[in-house]
C-alpha cells in the first residue's frame, strides 16, 4: 500500500449558505431552485444568498428552458435545480423527475467574475458535496410526498430551509 495523499486546504470541508429560493414555472414542469454561497476567504466577501436575484434568476430560467431534456424526457411535471457559486465556478444543476423514483441530471458550469454564461459541464460530473446535500433534501421530500401517495402539491411546498450545508 502506497502513501495516503494529502488533501489539499482548499479540498478541506467548509459549511456554506444554503436555501430555496424560488419556484419556476417551466412549459410543463414546475422547478424548484435552490441557492449555495461559499463565503470567500481570500476577500472576506461573506456567503449571501441574495446575489440571486432576478437578473441571474432571469438567465436561471433561460438556461434550464433550453434544456432539450425539458421536452424529450417523459417527466412527472415537477423538478429541481441547484445553483452554487462555489470557488472555483458557478453552477447550476437541473433534477427532472420520472417514474419509479428516478431523477434526471444535468450540469452547467460558468465562470467567476462577469456576466455569468452557463455552458454544459462534462457529462461524468454529478455534484458536490454541498450540492449532494440539497439533493439528499430533495429526495426525501419526493419519497414523503409523491411517493407516499400526497400531491405534487405537497411536493412543491417542500422547500430547503435557509441554512448551512
Amino acid at each position: 500500500m502506497g502513501a495516503q495523499p494529502i488533501i489539499a486546504e482548499a479540498n478541506c470541508y467548509a459549511p456554506r449558505q444554503a436555501g430555496f429560493l424560488c419556484e419556476m414555472a417551466l412549459a410543463d414542469v414546475r422547478v424548484k431552485l435552490s441557492g449555495i454561497v461559499a463565503g470567500d476567504g481570500r476577500s472576506g466577501r461573506p456567503a449571501d444568498l441574495t446575489e440571486f436575484n432576478a437578473d441571474m434568476t432571469a438567465l436561471i430560467r433561460e438556461t434550464i428552458s433550453s434544456a432539450a431534456e425539458i421536452g424529450s424526457v417523459d417527466h412527472l411535471g415537477a423538478g429541481f435545480a441547484v445553483v452554487h457559486r462555489g470557488e472555483a465556478g458557478l453552477w447550476l444543476l437541473l433534477h427532472l423527475w420520472l417514474a419509479g423514483g428516478i431523477a434526471t441530471q444535468t450540469v452547467w458550469r460558468s465562470d467567476l467574475g462577469g456576466t455569468p454564461e452557463f455552458h454544459r459541464a462534462d457529462p461524468t460530473l454529478m455534484a458536490c458535496v454541498w450540492e449532494l446535500a440539497v439533493i439528499d433534501f430533495e429526495r426525501r421530500a419526493w419519497m414523503e410526498t409523491v411517493m407516499s401517495g400526497a400531491s405534487l402539491e405537497t411536493y412543491m411546498q417542500r422547500r430547503l430551509p435557509r441554512g448551512d450545508v
